[in-house]
């Protein structure tokens, strides 16, 4: 970019020296379509700059002091072998990091609103058709052939990915805290209503000592251990519901 300006800040200043008006634009030129997505790609490799100068009768016009190819046309070794080697498969990659930025790391309740009324009016329009013909974006033909394949795979891929992420957060939201309240509102089945510091002390007194001994050394272990866990809590409910039910024939 550095080189772009300076050509077109040298070719803007002998224009202006010989009377011309002249302006330095800086900008982008050229770019990738990804038919995978049918949108374009542009990358920062093509930032280029160039000269509009005033001439009479024709107004601005574009001059460019640097070669076309330079402006990052897409000269790269990669973007010319790739598609015969493995037809589509950067376009699809884009793709994909696209619909990750945009469906996981940016997703907002209005995004989720939109998508979902999307597919359902896309759902309606293939059950009201009874010769539905899916309709592919304008592609090459190298793409055409792997269209299908690459389309099938991503999908595949992208769910298991989203299937994984939102697994992780669940897990995550499962800590330490979570479970200890969960062993807080389990003893509340068995008639504890005051919280206050002291009174859980006095429930297990009340009950009857031959029946509360198990079950407290679970409660408390899931009240306030240190590793309180899914097993545990399992376990804390068949405790008190034995007791709840030894409780009813007691009394």
């Amino acid at each position: 970019m550095l080189w772009w300006c300076s050509d077109a800040g040298g070719l803007a200043l002998l224009l202006r020296l010989d009377g011309i008006p002249a302006r330095v634009v800086m900008g982008y030129h050229g770019g990738e379509y990804n038919p995978a997505g049918d949108y374009w790609i542009v990358r920062q490799s093509m930032a280029h700059a160039w000269v509009q100068a005033w001439l009479p009768g024709q107004g601005w016009v574009r001059l460019d002091a640097t070669p076309a190819t330079i402006s990052g046309q897409g000269g790269s070794k990669t973007g010319i072998l790739a598609p015969a080697v493995v037809p589509g498969a950067l376009q699809l990659w884009d793709w994909m990091q696209w619909q990750w930025l945009n469906m996981v790391i940016d997703l907002t309740p209005a995004k989720q609103r939109a998508l979902w009324t999307s597919a359902g009016t896309r759902i309606m329009q293939i059950a009201q058709s009874s010769a539905y013909t899916p309709h592919w974006p304008k592609a090459p033909g190298w793409y055409r052939h792997a269209t299908l394949t690459y389309w099938s795979l991503g999908v595949v891929s992208a769910s298991l990915l989203m299937a994984w992420i939102l697994w992780r957060r669940y897990r995550a939201g499962r800590d330490v805290g979570y479970w200890r309240q969960r062993a807080l509102r389990a003893l509340r089945t068995v008639g504890l209503k005051d919280e206050r510091p002291g009174v859980e002390s006095l429930f297990w007194q009340r009950l009857p000592e031959d029946q509360r001994e198990s079950v407290r050394e679970i409660y408390l272990a899931q009240r306030y251990g240190p590793t309180p866990d899914a097993d545990g809590d399992r376990r804390l409910s068949v405790a008190l519901a034995a007791l709840r039910q030894s409780l009813r024939e007691t009394f």
